[in-house]
């Protein structure tokens, strides 16, 4: 099963109820205690433009 995640993809928005941080937490634990491969993980393209009008 792929997973979908990026470092490239952060902003810190400060306190908030889904801090952001969580992501990178939740790759890390993924990887150390589950086992799972890098090669499990895609990394998502960037927006382009048109998509952010």
């Amino acid at each position: 099963m792929p997973f979908v995640y990026s470092p490239k993809y952060f902003a810190d928005i400060g306190p908030h109820v889904f801090p952001v941080a969580k992501y990178r937490l939740v790759f890390n634990k993924l990887i150390a205690e589950a086992g799972l491969p890098h090669k499990n993980f895609i990394e998502p393209p960037g927006a382009l433009d048109e998509n952010l009008n």
